[in-house]
């Protein structure tokens, strides 16, 4: 072989592992990517779950003080719901119940913020906020 041969060969072996690091890199931001929108996602729908859970009392509406009332410090285990994601993720949810007021057409009922927080060494970041009326079917 001659010189010109070796170092076009050297040159092919440089470039392809180039292009085979830059398609790894691609291949791994694809993952991360990918991870984080299913962490969103859930903590949307924890919160879309907690969500349809507080409509679910249009029809035990004298009972939704006593069980979602207290659900609305982030900070305290007791007072707060608890789920863990498909990639093993924890989120905290939290309620915040409105007096009742008048909503949208004229109907009374109750406005519910549900906040989705994620647990990230041992401190809370906020990750979805959610807000429902429930109105008092009974």
């Amino acid at each position: 072989m001659s010189t010109g041969q070796i170092f076009l060969t050297l040159a092919s072996l440089v470039l392809l592992g180039y292009i085979s690091l830059n398609i790894q890199r691609m291949y791994v931001s694809s993952v991360e990517t990918t991870v984080d929108m299913q962490m969103m996602n859930d903590a949307v729908n924890f919160g879309r779950d907690l969500s349809e859970e507080v409509q679910s009392y249009a029809y035990k509406y004298s009972q939704l003080d006593a069980q979602l009332g207290g659900l609305d410090d982030e900070t305290d285990p007791s007072s707060r719901r608890t789920d863990t994601s498909q990639v093993g993720r924890v989120f905290h949810a939290t309620v915040e119940l409105s007096n009742e007021v008048e909503l949208d057409h004229g109907q009374n009922g109750r406005w519910a913020t549900i906040r989705v927080y994620e647990e990230v060494d041992n401190s809370l970041e906020m990750k979805a906020e959610l807000r429902t009326g429930v109105v008092n079917l009974n």
